[in-house]
């Protein structure tokens, strides 16, 4: 219990460092206005690792519509931009036996197929042109692996997340569905669950690091975001709570393609919270919904994220 205990304080160190660290500094806008990290992602139990070894299935589902003043998009700057787009993530975990410094060890694999509807006005060396585009089809992979620990009411993990670029991107094009470049993601989940009187605080803090679009020579900056939920859980079943984001970014953009110089973005989201929690076929089964409406927002997307998922145990 003593070494669960060493472990718990350095994890909540580590998040308390990500903390200070992340939201203290101001940076630039990435590629496109936005990263490879869906913004609102993490919530529901976002430290908790399935403490029994098997495998878990999740689907994500987003829809967002949003606004933005100025982005590059493609290599070119496109000015103002209406977005609406539907993401879904099939998401596979497999949680096994082996520990590590006495957390269990876990891998995941998530799929995602995306559909974005955009318009704006490019800006090219030929003159200014207004566009609509709509692109589909599979997005950017990627894999995750790391540790999970487990007390009775506190349950916390550390966790690398890496994006690889086999989406489509096109130069020149104002809709895509990959964004031609590598992301790695230290991240670091938290989550305070006690049912005895129904209160669950999670957290899911990360840092983003990009590499260059070779296509743009684009080089994003570093991003710092936090997903944060606050629920009550009314009986086994039912949950309602107030969830939210925040995303900064923490280096410049650089490279040939940063045509927009020092761009600042930031990013804060807030809205409700349900979960409905059920057996199916003797396994568990949870359904949840999210609503963010994103406010104090600079140069990047602006508007209303919805989310919806499903849970099963296998």
């Amino acid at each position: 219990m003593r070494h669960d205990a060493i472990r718990f304080s350095l994890v909540c160190a580590a998040l308390t460092a990500v903390l200070v660290v992340g939201p203290a500094r101001h940076g630039f806008a990435v590629e496109g206005g936005q990263g490879h990290y869906p913004l609102g992602f993490a919530g529901w139990q976002a430290g908790l690792v399935p403490p029994e070894a098997g495998t878990y299935f999740r689907n994500y589902m987003r829809f967002y519509d949003g606004k933005a003043q100025a982005e590059v998009r493609g290599g070119d700057i496109a000015l103002g931009l209406d977005q609406s787009s539907f993401l879904e993530i099939l998401s596979f975990t497999r949680v096994t036996n082996l520990q590590v410094l006495g957390g269990d060890v876990f891998g995941s694999v998530f799929v995602p197929f995306t559909n974005a509807d955009v318009s704006g006005t490019l800006e090219t060396p030929l003159g200014n042109f207004f566009r609509k585009e709509s692109a589909s089809g599979y997005s950017d992979m990627s894999v995750a692996g790391g540790l999970g620990w487990h007390t009775e009411k506190l349950h916390w993990n550390v966790v690398t997340t890496v994006y690889m670029p086999t989406g489509d991107f096109d130069t020149g094009a104002l809709a895509y569905t990959g964004l031609g470049y590598w992301t790695v993601e230290p991240a670091v989940g938290f989550t305070y669950l006690n049912m005895e009187n129904g209160r669950q605080i999670s957290l899911f803090a990360a840092l983003d690091f990009n590499s260059q679009n070779p296509q743009t020579d684009y080089k994003s900056g570093d991003e710092f975001h936090l997903d944060f939920l606050l629920a009550q859980h009314l009986g086994e079943k039912f949950a309602v709570g107030l969830t939210g984001y925040y995303y900064d970014q923490l280096t410049n953009d650089s490279g040939a393609g940063a045509i927009l110089g020092g761009y600042q973005g930031q990013s804060v989201a807030l809205g409700p919270a349900l979960q409905y929690a059920t057996k199916l076929c003797g396994h568990d089964l949870s359904a949840e919904f999210k609503y963010f409406r994103e406010f104090d927002v600079r140069n990047r997307f602006r508007g209303n994220n919805y989310w919806f998922n499903l849970a099963y145990a296998f």
